[in-house]
């Protein structure tokens, strides 16, 4: 597929769990592939947050877990404040990210937008009313509406923006990197 875009996957600390991500963002490109009409938009968008939620846990695992090796450039203040923390959800790693400022150089609305995308990977359960992270949105009930090709190819934007943060900023030092193979993912507009 001629649409997609390799990434360094050179911050993961758990080689299963990078294994697992390389594995799923596999799954990612296929979906994008075949997504004739719209029909795999809601599987492609929960796979985009789920990718995402592996790979910003992986920052945490490190820091709580490689003592070490560290986390450059996370100073020993900010990994003292992660390793207190129970941090095992989305949610948590979001505000953990932007409590620290990781992400600050992805814009002001990167954990905004984090957090929209948490709200779609919740709405999972067919039967759920999907709930905003902004008490002043109100989201479609309907999932075509919810999973639109917009939201797929945000979704998909967002994936890419935050892996290649990830792994510019937070790199494992030399050859440690290179623990699991790079990942490859869907560009934004593949599945259109």
């Amino acid at each position: 597929m001629d649409k997609t875009v390799t990434l360094p996957c050179n911050f993961v600390g758990s080689f299963k769990v990078g294994d697992n991500i390389v594995y799923n963002c596999t799954i990612l490109v296929e979906l994008a592939a075949k997504n004739q009409e719209g029909i795999f938009n809601k599987m492609i968008v929960l796979q985009a947050a789920a990718i995402l939620e592996a790979c910003m846990a992986e920052i945490i695992y490190r820091a709580k877990y490689f003592t070490a090796e560290g986390v450059p450039p996370i100073d020993q203040k900010i990994i003292a404040d992660i390793q207190s923390k129970q941090l095992d959800k989305f949610n948590h790693v979001i505000d953990a990210f932007k409590k620290h400022k990781m992400l600050d150089g992805l814009g002001e609305d990167i954990y905004k937008d984090l957090h929209w995308l948490r709200a779609l990977r919740n709405k999972f359960h067919i039967q759920d009313s999907p709930k905003s992270y902004d008490k002043n949105v109100v989201l479609p009930k309907d999932e075509v509406d919810l999973y639109s090709d917009e939201s797929v190819a945000w979704s998909l934007r967002l994936l890419n923006e935050v892996i290649q943060l990830l792994g510019h900023e937070y790199a494992r030092p030399g050859s440690k990197g290179r623990y699991v193979n790079d990942v490859i993912i869907p560009q934004a507009n593949s599945t259109a």
